[in-house]
């Protein structure tokens, strides 16, 4: 068998190098983990919840409709992945690739009128009209 050794002259212990190695890679992952995470909540990109994103929902439909939220009933709700940037509301094709977005589908209701909306986790939602057909969803 080969043996190797190190710069200043002395065997190469190949466990303590593959030991050394992963201990650098673990410590990058969680770094690289860690800066993500706090990139995202200094860019205000925390997720946000189900609840808190139905409250978001239901107080803009408030807001347009001029009435309390309490009016409002949640008709649907479900976990969904958009295909696109616009969270599957744009009946044109984006421009740009298709980006997988994770989020929800609200149907509100109100005096037996429906709303549909559309949100990613991060908070941003887009009301769909009905005049513009809904891309499809990816499951």
């Amino acid at each position: 068998m080969e043996t190797h050794e190190t710069l200043d002259g002395r065997p190469a212990n190949h466990v303590y190098y593959l030991l050394v190695v992963a201990r650098v890679v673990a410590g990058f992952l969680v770094t690289s983990s860690l800066m993500a995470s706090a990139h995202d909540v200094l860019q205000g990109q925390a997720l946000v919840s189900r609840a808190e994103t139905l409250k978001l929902v239901r107080d803009d439909l408030a807001r347009r409709l001029k009435i309390d939220a309490t009016e409002i009933e949640v008709t649907a709700e479900s976990d969904e992945t958009w295909s696109d940037s616009m969270l599957g509301c744009s009946a044109r094709k984006p421009l740009e690739e298709p980006v997988s977005t994770p989020g929800f589908a609200f149907t509100l209701s109100h005096r037996g009128r429906s709303y549909v909306y559309h949100t990613d986790r991060r908070g941003r939602f887009v009301r769909c009209d009905k005049s513009s057909k809904p891309l499809d969803r990816i499951r």
